[in-house]
This record gives structure tokens, C-alpha cells and sequence, in this order.
């Protein structure tokens, strides 16, 4: 492949990543599809994305192409180890013409052939320090420092898509932590403890409440006025498997 012949494919790829990561939010799938568009269109092959993990800093394989669809998720990289580590660790681009004459290459994906060149870049969200490798294989030596810069545009586009999963992500969580805090706040305005009651027929009725809350069944709640009817009819539905349901009065 010319300069010329790069380019023309270097901009077409771009454009298809562009597209991909603008279609969903599903972040695993969306690097997948990355890596197969970065294969087809500009050449480079067997691609990989590593993700750190909060919690333990290391590099988690969350996408692979090319190689066992098993891997992804379940190899991981310590800052440092192997080529992949160097990269987040010297928060540096790495560019080998020949893999297998590597030292710090180590294996762990059977991925790669050896004969051919690696060029692995650290994917960044804005400023902060390296959360991840965007790496792949060129089909041939040439253009390699051309390779190396197409990749890190790549991986720009791939770290906005990162940061905008995360963000998401810790959304949903912010309001599903809201909506289990309303939960409990509710059952506990409207629990059995809140039907005040001591004997014999009172604890009959809370029985049978507790009961029937577990049975997708209709109830009659009867009784005068002001016995409490409305607070049994609150107690079963919040504590039954309709809770996140309306609870609607006619």
C-alpha cells in the first residue's frame, strides 16, 4: 500500500469507526465492531482493547478481533507486564516491527503472528492519565509511524466513547440507588408494622396480609369506616411482587 492508497483508507475508516461509536451505547459490542471496521477497511489485524479496572488498575481485554470471543473479559494485564502493559504504564505509543523479536511480548491471547509488526496506543478520556490500549497489527512494515499516528486518532474517538459509557453508566446508577432508597422508604411507611394492633383478631389480620401479599390473587378488604382498610390495602401491594407498580385508589 502507497501514501496515497493509506490516506484514502486512513479517512474511510475513520468516518465507519465515527459512525459505530455514535450508534450505541453498549460499549463491548460498539469496541467489537471498532476492531472488525479496522480490519476490513485500513488492514490492521488481530485488534485488541484493554480497559483498566477501577478497582485493581489492571488492563481488562474487554474487546478482541480475530481471536477466541472467550477472551474478552477473562485475560487481564498488570501495569507493566508484557507489551500491553508497558503502553498504559509509559502512558506512551509502542511501535515493534517484529513482534516475535520483542522481549517484553508475552502471549496470553494466542493472538498474534509473530512474524508481523504491533503498534499499541494508550486511549486517554480528556486529560487524565491512560485508562486503556487500543492495539492491532499491520499486514505489513511499511508506513508504520503514519500506522501508529492513524491509530491514536482511533483511540481519541474510542476514549470519548469510553468516557461517555462511564458517565452513563454512573447515571443509572445514581438514580437506581434513588429508586431502591425510595423503595425501602416506602415499605417502611407502609409496612405490617405500621397497623398497630395487639390482639388475637388484629394478629390474625396480619397474617393473613402477609400471606396474600406473596399470591397474585384478589383481595376484599371489608370493614367500617375508619378501620383501616386503605393502610391493609397499602401493606399488601408494597409488600407484594407488584411494589413497583402504582398503587392506584378508586
Amino acid at each position: 500500500m502507497d501514501r496515497n492508497e493509506f490516506l484514502e483508507s486512513e479517512i474511510k475508516t475513520l468516518y465507519r469507526v465515527s459512525q459505530v461509536l455514535s450508534r450505541s451505547l453498549k460499549l463491548t459490542e460498539t469496541l467489537k465492531e471498532v476492531l472488525e471496521v479496522l480490519h476490513e477497511v485500513s488492514g490492521m489485524e488481530r485488534g485488541l482493547v484493554t480497559l483498566r479496572e477501577p478497582d485493581s488498575g489492571e488492563l481488562l481485554v474487554s474487546a478482541v478481533h480475530a481471536g477466541d470471543p472467550g477472551q474478552a473479559g477473562s485475560v487481564r494485564y498488570k501495569p507493566g507486564e508484557g507489551v500491553v502493559g508497558t503502553i498504559l504504564e509509559g502512558d506512551a505509543t509502542l511501535v515493534v516491527r517484529c513482534i516475535r523479536e520483542e522481549p517484553r511480548f508475552v502471549g496470553k491471547l494466542g493472538l498474534y503472528n509473530p512474524e508481523l509488526p504491533f503498534i499499541g496506543v494508550p486511549i486517554h478520556i480528556a486529560d487524565t492519565e491512560p485508562v486503556g490500549v487500543l492495539a492491532a497489527q499491520p499486514g505489513s512494515d511499511t508506513l508504520l509511524k503514519e500506522r501508529a499516528c492513524f491509530l491514536e486518532m482511533v483511540a481519541n474517538l474510542v476514549g470519548q466513547s469510553v468516557r461517555l459509557a462511564r458517565q452513563v453508566d454512573q447515571e443509572r446508577r445514581v438514580l437506581t440507588d434513588e429508586r431502591d432508597r425510595l423503595r425501602r422508604a416506602v415499605r417502611k411507611k407502609f409496612g405490617f408494622d405500621k397497623m398497630v394492633g395487639s390482639t388475637l383478631a388484629m394478629r390474625r389480620v396480619f397474617e393473613q396480609v402477609e400471606q396474600v401479599a406473596k399470591w397474585n390473587t384478589t383481595v376484599l378488604v371489608r370493614g367500617p369506616s375508619g378501620t383501616g382498610k386503605e393502610l391493609v390495602a397499602q401493606a399488601i401491594h408494597y409488600n407484594s411482587s407488584r411494589e413497583t407498580g402504582p398503587f392506584i385508589k378508586l
